[in-house]
């Protein structure tokens, strides 16, 4: 795995490199657990729009955040298709008994079957919408923006434009400030007319 060799070869080198048009990546930082999405696009909503159709959802954009800042000091495959390779995808990762990552329990008879269910659902669902996806004959004319995307529970997924959440933001932003004027404007209101009244 040292600087991702394998994959920065492929992308950079191999004759199919031209032909990936979707990357999904499969890592690990555990032993088993559900598959969570915690990197997606980049800025390509339409594959959220997919991820969304499948059958047990699992992530958040917040993983996707902290993973891009640095804080975490690892890598994956995805970044190498898409910073070398300029591919879009998903990345996903088990996090459940991270103890065992890179140890003797880091072997494929500690998975739990439920894993490879659950992770066959969703992928092959993933797999089939995206076969069919009519965004794939036409990739460079889709609209290139940040999405904000989570999942409930894992019964399903919310996700919206990064536009509207930051129009969300400010008005919030403004909402609140008008709150706390009015507030600041009734306290003051207030010690006034106690002040003046006998």
């Amino acid at each position: 795995e040292t600087g991702l060799q394998a994959s920065h070869g492929f992308i950079t080198q191999h004759k199919w490199a031209k032909e990936v048009r979707v990357v999904i990546n499969l890592e690990a930082t555990g032993v088993g657990g559900k598959e969570i999405l915690f990197q997606s696009g980049p800025n390509s909503p339409w594959l959220i729009r997919y991820y969304k159709k499948v059958p047990h959802p699992n992530g958040q954009v917040f993983g996707e955040e902290i993973f891009q800042s640095g804080i975490i000091p690892s890598d994956t495959d995805f970044r190498i298709f898409r910073d070398f390779g300029g591919a879009i995808g998903f990345d996903f990762a088990y996090d459940r008994n991270g103890y065992g990552y890179h140890t003797k329990f880091d072997d494929i008879e500690y998975i739990p079957n439920g894993t490879y269910q659950h992770t066959g659902n969703n992928i092959l669902a993933l797999i089939r919408y995206l076969a069919n996806a009519p965004e794939l004959a036409n990739m460079h004319e889709q609209v290139r923006e940040s999405v904000v995307y989570y999942d409930f529970m894992g019964l399903f997924m919310v996700s919206y434009s990064g536009l509207t959440i930051t129009i969300v933001n400010v008005l919030v932003s403004i909402f609140s400030l008008a709150v706390a004027l009015k507030s600041f404007y009734d306290f003051n209101l207030g010690m006034v007319m106690s002040t003046t009244m006998p």
